[in-house]
């Protein structure tokens, strides 16, 4: 059965004050470049994009999936990231750093099982959809002949 990822919580950046500081400190502000490449304040991405697509970025920005699986997802929850809620229902918090990590980890090679593959296939779906999709764009997404999850090649 396939796992369910229901994304529930992703970092919003306060640019109210960001602009009032940047102001005040006589600094250039980094929503200049957001307005420049016509990005919406109001994206996920918006911050990331804002520091130039620094990695370190990542850093800062966190997101929460509620995760639904029958089969308990054993290499995500030895990441360190997930709460577990009551089997079947997970939430698993973390960095986008390390969603990231965890998805380049568990998507490129065929070491890691059905479950595994599925939820972070899932998660960066969901993390493109949210304006990251520049994370991925050297991969390309190849269908797994035997079931509905892909690998990043």
């Amino acid at each position: 059965m396939r796992p369910e990822v229901y994304p529930i919580g992703i970092t919003q950046i306060d640019w109210v004050t960001i602009s009032k500081v940047f102001k005040e400190q006589q600094m250039k502000n980094p929503v200049s470049r957001l307005d420049d490449i016509g990005i919406d304040l109001k994206s996920p991405a918006s911050f990331w994009l804002a520091m130039g697509e620094d990695y370190t970025a990542l850093l800062h920005t966190h997101a929460i999936f509620l995760i639904v699986s029958a089969v308990e997802p054993v290499d995500i929850l030895e990441s360190g990231l997930i709460v577990k809620i009551k089997k079947p229902v997970y939430i698993v918090s973390g960095k986008l750093k390390d969603w990231y990590d965890h998805i380049m980890t568990y998507s490129v090679g065929d070491n890691y099982n059905y479950v595994t593959r599925s939820i972070v296939n899932q998660c960066q779906v969901v993390l493109e959809q949210a304006g990251f999709q520049k994370l991925f764009e050297d991969f390309f997404k190849q269908q797994d002949p035997d079931n509905d999850t892909f690998y990043l090649v």
